[in-house]
């Protein structure tokens, strides 16, 4: 089962990097793998410190600031109980985990790790097909490298529908800024590589 989260690691600065990502989960939930692309920050620092946590939130603002890496201000964060990894201090739930091995054979690394430690935040505020499609929009978005332009652009208009219908006013808000994003990529040619 794959569980859209964000990840946090430590760069090589000691600061903390937020990534949204897909872990997939085993079924016990001992074991999980992450699928960060190469080249990527994310798994640089998994290479270098082997322990990372990954959060469960229903923050669609969240998931976009940390897919475009920008900021009015980084969400608070604390020092993880278990692994020396940052942790974020609201989360629904948050899982520390340690590296077992990375496989970077191909595009997309195969990063499997063992759960050593699980937290229980906030109650989720439900499901919302707004955040939902903040989140899918996230996962086109991330792939601007590789995904045809029509592809993406052909599923964003019913995304965008999704939000301003079912959506709060941090889901609207949280989409425009992310299709700001995709504009000034697909304008300028460049993308990032959290």
């Amino acid at each position: 089962m794959i569980i859209e989260s964000i990840v946090t690691t430590t760069n090589s600065d000691g600061t903390g990097n937020l990534s949204p990502m897909g872990a997939v989960f085993g079924i016990d939930r001992t074991i999980l793998e992450l699928r960060p692309f190469s080249g990527s920050r994310t798994l640089e620092n998994l290479r270098q410190r082997m322990v990372g946590v990954v959060h469960l939130v229903d923050d669609a603002m969240l998931f976009v600031r940390s897919l475009t890496d920008t900021w009015e201000e980084r969400p608070p964060m604390q020092l993880a109980t278990v692994v020396a990894a940052p942790m974020l201090k609201e989360y629904l739930r948050a899982i520390e985990f340690q590296v077992k091995f990375v496989d970077d054979s191909s595009h997309r690394a195969n990063v499997m790790c063992e759960v050593v430690e699980q937290h229980i935040g906030r109650p989720p505020r439900g499901i919302c097909r707004g955040l939902n499609a903040v989140i899918e929009a996230c996962i086109l978005i991330s792939r601007v490298d590789f995904l045809p332009a029509s592809e993406i652009d052909s599923q964003i208009p019913g995304l965008q529908k999704i939000v301003d219908k079912t959506g709060n006013p941090q889901d609207i808000a949280a989409m425009e800024l992310l299709l700001q994003h995709y504009r000034k990529l697909t304008s300028s040619g460049s993308a990032g590589n959290k």
